[in-house]
């Protein structure tokens, strides 16, 4: 998984089903001019560092060699084939910060600052994400979120996100999650 998408999930949402994946999405990561295409969940041929805790902060990189994307069918003398993410998680003031930057060669650059907090019973979440696709215009998009522990096992949340592409995206969610064990849930 690229780190960008790592730091997404880890800071800048309450970990939601298609939120999380639609949030990327209208977050801007535009495979060509007018689509919103994601392209970097998963990276093929690429090489990943991630760094020990310092301080209470980690950071991890993420490089795809040339001609290493598309599922192996990249054209003879493609030059949009290369991938960049990085990504900082640390913590400050008891709020889970996270800051990520998303490059895939001539296709589009994204920056993202995430952060997350839990404030009693209540789980709080934002992001803030600009994209700039090449060829188009930038797209910013944001997202807020908020969850109520009912129970040890059960939360509900509300969730909300939006974009200022030329034709405005806006995604709403509510919903309940329950823990049916430590990894798992419904």
């Amino acid at each position: 998984l690229s780190p960008f998408v790592l730091n997404h999930a880890a800071t800048g949402t309450l970990g939601n089903g298609h939120f999380f994946v639609n949030r990327l999405i209208l977050g801007g990561g535009v495979a060509a001019p007018g689509t919103l295409v994601y392209e970097g969940f998963w990276v093929d041929n690429a090489i990943t560092y991630a760094t020990p805790n310092i301080g209470g902060w980690t950071a991890s990189v993420m490089q795809q060699m040339k001609n290493g994307s598309t599922n192996g069918a990249v054209p003879a003398g493609a030059t949009d084939d290369k991938y960049l993410s990085l990504a900082a998680n640390g913590n400050i003031a008891g709020v889970n910060v996270g800051l990520a930057y998303d490059n895939r060669s001539e296709t589009y650059k994204t920056y993202a600052l995430n952060a997350n907090t839990k404030l009693g019973s209540i789980n709080v979440a934002g992001s803030y994400m600009s994209s700039k696709p090449q060829g188009s215009a930038d797209v910013n998009s944001f997202s807020l979120e908020a969850g109520y522990d009912l129970s040890d096992a059960l939360t509900v949340m509300a969730q909300y996100g939006e974009n200022n592409a030329a034709t405005k995206q806006r995604i709403a969610a509510i919903s309940a999650r329950y823990a049916l064990s430590k990894r798992t849930f419904a």
